[in-house]
């Protein structure tokens, strides 16, 4: 089974496990994903193109487990052709099996929209 080169980060979102200092665990998870991190990266991309701007692309998308499901977090992140990376405006959760954007969960376009001017205007671009 191929790794992914994504990094994936265990989210305590229901799975009981106690999160105190100095405590180590180890724990090895066994599963396949219809949507490889690129997929994912692409979905949300298109997502962000269509509904915010050509000026935002999505981040390096992070694994998340939760008990409905696995999902893959990504930045949703406001770009410029004379700064490049400006900042995040908000983020994009899609579907690690279908590859469907979970818009309830993901930051609402209207909140991105705002986020994008505020740092615009915060950055003079």
């Amino acid at each position: 089974m191929p790794r992914l080169k994504a990094k994936a980060i265990l989210r305590n979102k229901g799975f009981g496990i106690p999160i105190q200092p100095k405590m180590r665990y180890k724990l090895t998870l066994e599963g396949e994903l219809n949507i490889t991190p690129y997929a994912a990266n692409q979905r949300a991309n298109y997502y962000l193109v269509m509904h915010v701007g050509n000026l935002v692309m999505s981040g390096e998308p992070e694994l998340e487990f939760r008990k409905e499901g696995t999902y893959w977090r990504l930045p949703a992140i406001l770009t410029s052709p004379d700064v490049g990376h400006v900042g995040e405006i908000g983020e994009i959760i899609v579907d690690a099996q279908t590859g469907v954007v979970a818009e309830a969960e993901s930051t609402p376009i209207k909140e991105m929209e705002k986020n994008a001017e505020s740092l615009a205007k915060e950055k003079t671009l």
